[in-house]
Formats: structure tokens, C-alpha cells, sequence
């Protein structure tokens, strides 16, 4: 059969989220502990730091973000001695648009998806849809990572496809 770990004992994990790169702390963010029990959150304070009562000795998927910032899920196993752990986030960008058919026409329902390298996957599912649908006016905002990626929109069996190419921490492009 299969066993549940439960954990150990409780312990006080704490740490301070911090923007990267450059390390600003960052107040006001979610910390996020997940695991197969379940979900425990946290809210940084002023000064970027949180703090969080979780199970010791089992294994956690460990991810924090803010409004315009996002981290990457990493693995925690606290113990007695292991309670401390420093967060980074990266700084997100914006990707507006609108679905438009080859008449220039705007496609209400469209489904729009953002992808992206494989690597950056994990953080973006994690921390946000990757997709959404075009209101009435074909109109659509997204939230991403910094870089190159392709926005797809889907309506039926029509598609379209638009790169965007060196999108920058905090933008927003159209």
C-alpha cells in the first residue's frame, strides 16, 4: 500500500524573500509551502521577511510571489537544525494583444497561451495561468516571464501565432 508521510514535528521556517537579480527585499509577497498534505502561506513584512509553521521531514515545494514578481518552485526538507530559507523572485512582464482574422476582425472567445522555454514552465504554472480568452473585442492580457515567447491564439481549428522577442522585466507589450 501506499504510505503517507506525515512529517515530524512542527518547526518555524523563516526567511526573507528578496527581487533578483540584485537581492531588494520584497514586502507584501506570498510564500507558498505545497506539499502532498496540502498548501501553508505566508505574507512578507515590510523588510521582505516571513515566517511560517510547517511539518518537519517531509518534503516541500517551496515557490514565493508578489504582484509583479515570481519564484521558482524549489525543494525544503526542514528539520530542527534546517529552518531557514531565503527566497528569490524574478520580475514579471506583461503581454497585451488582440486576436485579430485575416480580415482584421476581432476574434471574441479566442483561446490565448503563452509558451515558453521548457525551463521556465514550472515557475510560470506554478504562479499564474498561461492562458486566457479573448474578450468580445479580441482583446487579451497575460502575465510572463521576461524573454522570448510565443503567444498562440486558438479559436475551432484557425491559429495564429505572434513572437515576441526580448521582452523585459516589468514591460508590457502589445
Amino acid at each position: 500500500g501506499i504510505k503517507m508521510r506525515t512529517g515530524g514535528p512542527p518547526v518555524t521556517v523563516t526567511g526573507v524573500v528578496r527581487l533578483a537579480p540584485g537581492g531588494t527585499p520584497v514586502a507584501d509577497a506570498e510564500v507558498a509551502f505545497m506539499s502532498d498534505s496540502g498548501e501553508n502561506t505566508a505574507i512578507s513584512d515590510g523588510s521582505g521577511r516571513y515566517e511560517i509553521r510547517i511539518a518537519s521531514g517531509i518534503r516541500w515545494k517551496v515557490h514565493a510571489r508578489s504582484e509583479k514578481a515570481v519564484g521558482y518552485p524549489e525543494t525544503f526538507e526542514p528539520s530542527k537544525d534546517n529552518t531557514t530559507r531565503d527566497l528569490d523572485i524574478h520580475p514579471t512582464s506583461i503581454v497585451k494583444g488582440r486576436v485579430i482574422d485575416v480580415r482584421g476582425a476581432a476574434v471574441a472567445g479566442a483561446t490565448v497561451a503563452i509558451e515558453v522555454p521548457a525551463a521556465d514552465r514550472g515557475l510560470l504554472e506554478a504562479s499564474m495561468p498561461l492562458s486566457t480568452i479573448a474578450d468580445a473585442g479580441g482583446r487579451f492580457e497575460l502575465v510572463s516571464v521576461p524573454g522570448d515567447l510565443k503567444v498562440r491564439g486558438l479559436l475551432g481549428l484557425a491559429q495564429g501565432v505572434a513572437v515576441v522577442t526580448a521582452l523585459a522585466p516589468g514591460d508590457q507589450v502589445e
